[in-house]
């Protein structure tokens, strides 16, 4: 990937993220926030993908750091994490794997149609891994500083 390829890529993701916190009507000020995370957590799947990381590890860390990033910039900001989660992560999912999916399910092409579920599953089921990792390693760490082992309501 060439530099510019590499800028373009990043920009475009963290103008989507940027444009999903204002569709989450997220305060003016905070929209920078979500615009980092949506940057780290872009930057995080380029850099897994550049050390050849497959793409169900690739969109797992990258779902992680997001998780773990939103989570930190709500505790930061003393907003609600969902706003900053959700943004971030925006960036990962696989529009252009289900438009080729349902594609060539119209095309009636069960080879491509399997190929390109299955690509989408892995990047559905990183997104998902990484953000119940992310919850139960915060809600560890909001226990292990809180003290409070007995409240369960994350």
């Amino acid at each position: 990937m060439s530099h510019f390829q590499l800028f373009i890529s990043i920009f475009t993701s963290v103008m989507g993220t940027v444009g999903f916190a204002m569709v989450w009507n997220m305060e003016n000020k905070y929209i920078p926030y979500a615009a980092l995370n949506g940057f780290l957590t872009w930057v995080m799947y380029l850099i897994c993908e550049a050390y050849g990381c497959g793409n169900f590890t690739a969109t797992l860390a990258a779902s992680l750091v997001g998780v773990l990033v939103a989570e930190f910039m709500a505790r930061a900001t003393r907003k609600n994490a969902a706003q900053f989660r959700i943004s971030g992560l925006v960036c990962l999912i696989p529009g252009s794997g289900l438009y080729h999916t349902m594609d060539a399910l119209i095309k009636s092409d069960s080879a491509m149609v399997h190929s390109y579920a299955m690509s989408t599953s892995y990047t559905v089921f990183g997104i998902a891994g990484g953000i119940c990792l992310g919850s139960a390693l915060m809600y560890m760490f909001k226990v292990i500083v809180d003290g409070n082992k007995n409240n369960f309501a994350y």
